[in-house]
């Protein structure tokens, strides 16, 4: 997480926190099959509740409800002076309780 605000901390634009609940739902996983994954270039093949017994069909989406909070942006922090990481864990610190309430 704190790699990311990297660039936004030299950019010197604001950061506007968003939160997703829900989205990994739509995929349950069972299991992970690393090992028939590789030969075909795949970190792995998912087992799925409806895979593989109902074929290519198994692989949809199934239906579930998200909750995408936007929070308020939080200024950006100007401070040349500072170096680059020391910027980066700064502004991680200042957005984790701002990304705690959205997601709660």
């Amino acid at each position: 997480m704190e790699a990311s605000f990297g660039w936004r901390a030299t950019a010197n634009v604001p950061i506007i926190p968003v939160a997703i609940v829900g989205a990994e739902e739509t995929h349950p996983v069972v299991a992970k099959l690393t090992r028939l994954a590789k030969p075909f270039g795949l970190p792995y093949i998912p087992i799925t509740p409806m895979f593989p017994l109902l074929g290519p069909l198994g692989l949809l989406p199934v239906p579930a409800k998200w909750s995408i909070q936007i929070g308020e942006a939080i200024s950006p922090m100007s401070q040349p002076d500072r170096d680059t990481l020391e910027v980066c864990r700064t502004g991680a610190q200042r957005c984790r309780p701002h990304d705690r309430g959205l997601a709660a």
